[in-house]
């Protein structure tokens, strides 16, 4: 029964899939995994109803087995199928009265389901060890796939490009936080350049991971929620590779950043999951939800993520893959999952940073709805998540210092270039709203960046301007091999050779219409676009329009777009975004934009 409901869901997911390009968000192993955890999940309760019939020789086993598989199964299926289309209450229902039909039929033909049992055991056991065996093989394959000819020069520097996931400018001490979250960033920043005022062209992971490697805006790719980067455009990844480049990928984030979500392509390397229990338990939707359950996590004290890549962990990867390349020019990309919600940083590093002990790793915000975060998170809980979030981040840094030294002990990091940002911020109730990918918010779009490379950028200078990351691509192109820029945007390097005549143009940020939050949430009811120059932000809702004096306000609380004298500003800012290409103004009248 384990085995029939896991093939059952890995055809549902492969078919979804192939119609809809929706993800699975599972490791590209999962054809054996679902249903490798269906079986161990069966076995465990099934195996105690064996036992127990040993003593109470009347208890029907074979039948309570057979309800209990159905109705999980039922249950399982269903939820997988229609996910948030069928109320939990139905599905309980429908499951439980298939589950004790079954039992029903079992009662009265145990000798038949015996047979069928044992016939066909062992040619679902075979077919899941060649698809385990075909799996293994196809990564292997994937694995092995040759880098291009050593076309790119011995002295061509490597490019390590590290994306510290969810870190936001405001809680780095690189720039005026008050604890000691960066002190690896500084010191890059003493000998680097640093950007004061950069900002990712998202608030989530993909759009603006996609953006890095394409240099395309939002709305120009064919990211969302569930579809992934399509081959429209060419890859800095492949970019590399065409230059004589070795490219290896290494991700913490294996939600929105896995190879399902079309970031690999161009990689030689890509590595997004890791063969563990946690990965196990992840790839079938029943023990997903058992595992994500706030009752069990209560009872073990913890919401860790199951299979989480820790920074070590990338760290690790990275350098047996840099090892084995005896001296090959790389681009690498690695990205940091740990400061990404819950917050759950190593005990020491919480109480260095927070300078109290944490009771459990239990996160406030995961125990409360998101329609009750909007009231029900007391100060105390956000302090406790932000002290926890803050304690990651230092200790990414702390890691990223161990690989920094371990490169320069091998003697590869004097010829290496560093660029180091982060792929979005994070909000903590500044406007009511946690999290990301919801608002168009500052806290959710400053970011990090920092350029490091002694001889090619110079050593501790700032720019002031704000900067785009859709300019990545271009710059560490332009930076390793100083080709022609193929991407759109330019190179981030006219900031600091020609900063004098560079012209001013607002940068745009967009994010999609949020799936599943309440209403208050800015992104609710329709997509969000922006612009952000040197002296304000606007943001353009499907109702209504926002204009922050942002260098002024940090925080953004007071809206001018609703005041007369700024009323030009917003007309002229809903006119740029319509020469972008992103909406029609026109569309749009009245003082705040209603449509």
């Amino acid at each position: 029964m384990g085995m029939v409901v896991g093939f059952v869901e890995v055809a549902q997911l492969l078919i979804r899939k192939e119609m809809t390009g929706a993800f699975t968000q599972r490791a590209p192993q999962f054809p054996w995994l679902t249903p490798t955890a269906y079986l161990l999940l069966f076995a465990l309760p099934a195996a105690a109803v064996v036992i127990a019939s040993l003593v109470w020789r009347r208890l029907p086993a074979t039948a309570l087995v057979v309800f209990g598989c159905v109705t999980a199964g039922v249950a399982s299926i269903l939820t997988t199928q229609f996910q948030a289309g069928l109320h939990p209450v139905a599905v309980v229902v429908l499951a439980l009265g298939l589950g004790f039909r079954a039992s029903q039929l079992t009662a009265r033909s145990g000798r038949t389901v015996y047979a069928v049992a044992r016939a066909s055991s062992p040619w679902m056991l075979l077919a899941l060890g060649i698809i385990a065996l075909g799996t293994v093989m196809v990564e292997k394959r994937r694995e092995g796939r040759q880098p291009p000819p050593a076309a790119a020069g011995a002295d061509a520097p490597n490019v390590l490009f590290l994306i510290l996931d969810t870190v936001r400018a405001s809680s780095l001490s690189l720039y005026g936080y008050q604890r000691a979250t960066s002190p690896t960033l500084e010191r890059l920043g003493r000998e680097g350049i640093v950007f004061d005022r950069a900002f990712s062209t998202a608030p989530w992971t993909l759009p603006s991971h996609a953006s890095f490697f394409t240099g395309r805006w939002p709305h120009e790719q064919s990211t969302g929620w569930s579809s992934p980067l399509d081959r429209a455009d060419s890859t800095v990844a492949e970019a590399f590779s065409a230059r004589g480049y070795v490219s290896g990928g290494f991700v913490g984030n294996s939600i929105y950043a896995n190879a399902e979500t079309g970031l690999a392509r161009g990689f030689h390397t890509y590595r997004d999951y890791s063969l563990s229990l946690g990965t196990l338990l992840r790839s079938a939707t029943l023990t997903r939800r058992i595992t994500d359950s706030w009752q069990l996590r209560k009872l073990i004290g913890t919401d860790e993520l199951l299979g989480r890549r820790t920074a070590s962990d990338i760290n690790a990867e990275f350098l047996a893959w840099e090892e084995r390349l005896a001296g090959r020019p790389y681009f690498a990309f690695l990205n940091y999952f740990d400061a990404h919600d819950p917050y759950l940083p190593p005990p020491e590093w919480f109480e260095r940073i927070a300078g109290y002990q944490r009771r459990d790793n239990l996160s406030p915000l995961r125990r409360l709805s998101v329609d009750a975060r909007r009231e029900g998170v007391s100060p105390a809980d956000t302090r406790l998540e932000m002290d926890a979030y803050d304690a990651s981040i230092a200790w990414i840094d702390h890691e990223i210092g161990l690989l920094l030294g371990e490169l320069e002990r091998r003697g590869t990091l004097r010829n290496t270039l560093v660029v180091v940002a982060s792929d979005h911020g994070e909000e903590f109730g500044e406007h009511g709203i946690f999290l990301h990918g919801h608002s168009l918010f500052r806290r959710a779009l400053q970011v990090p960046l920092v350029i490091w490379k002694p001889g090619r950028v110079p050593a501790g200078k700032r720019v002031s301007q704000p900067v785009s990351l859709r300019d990545i691509p271009a710059t560490l192109l332009s930076l390793a091999t100083g080709a022609a820029n193929p991407f759109p945007g330019g190179a981030l390097s006219r900031y600091w050779t020609d900063s004098a005549t560079v012209i001013e143009t607002p940068i745009l940020v967009e994010v999609q219409q949020a799936v599943r939050v309440p209403d208050f949430y800015p992104a609710a009811t329709g997509d969000l676009h922006g612009l952000i120059d040197s002296a304000f932000h606007f943001i353009q809702g499907p109702k209504s329009a926002t204009l922050f004096a942002w260098d002024e306000q940090p925080i953004e609380r007071v809206d001018l777009a609703g005041m007369p004298q700024w009323q030009g500003a917003v007309t002229a800012y809903r006119e740029q975004l319509e020469r972008m290409g992103v909406f029609r103004s026109s569309h749009w009248t009245g003082a705040r934009g209603e449509r």
